[in-house]
């Protein structure tokens, strides 16, 4: 170990002489910013501070009319979008798939793709729809994009990922229910070949 702060040692109390660094695996997060999230500024705090060195992104649909963005880059390379510009969400979905075949575009080699959605797939100015749900699900599978349903998980499955472990996937109620509608995740696995 190299104490790179020796300037530190008398006038530090807690002797801190070596730098402080966090280890991380990078990868990119992806949070559905839609209004059946109800996400707070606080849980999207919460993912950032355990996504450190990964690229983050959350989206929902545009508000009609305004043209505003509908996917910000909350973090990239270390950079971190602080509390006070952190851009309105909150809205619809509508852009589900563009923003993961987006985050799977963006991953380089072997990072994880974590995925924070409620799996409430819909079009533009409309509700679920089962083929665009089935369609993102197939992405997710073939990509090996870590679906994860609630803030709470996301951190958990961050952490774990951090640690060096192993995490799985927890599909939402809504792409559950699409799996068990076409008889079981086998089919699913079929058809995303």
């Amino acid at each position: 170990r190299n104490p790179r702060r020796i300037g530190r040692l008398s006038p530090d109390p807690q002797l801190r002489v070596f730098d402080h660094e966090r280890r991380a695996k990078g990868g990119i997060v992806l949070i559905d910013g839609s209004g059946s999230m109800a996400l707070t500024r606080d849980n999207v705090l919460d993912i950032l501070k355990v996504a450190p060195g990964a690229t983050v992104a959350i989206y929902s649909d545009m508000d009609e009319g305004n043209g505003r963005p509908n996917i910000h880059i909350l973090a990239k390379d270390g950079k971190c979008v602080d509390e006070k510009n952190m851009p309105e969400f909150g809205a619809g979905n509508g852009v589900d798939f563009p923003a993961l075949d987006w985050a799977v575009k963006e991953r380089k080699s072997k990072e994880p793709v974590v995925w924070v959605t409620d799996g409430g797939v819909c079009t533009a100015n409309s509700g679920f729809h089962q083929g665009l749900a089935l369609q993102c699900i197939k992405h997710a599978k073939r990509n090996k994009v870590i679906c994860v349903d609630h803030v709470d998980e996301a951190v958990k499955t961050l952490k774990s990922l951090n640690n060096g472990q192993t995490v799985r996937a927890k599909y939402p109620n809504y792409f559950q229910q699409v799996v068990n509608h076409l008889g079981g995740m086998d089919n699913i696995q079929e058809v995303a070949k």
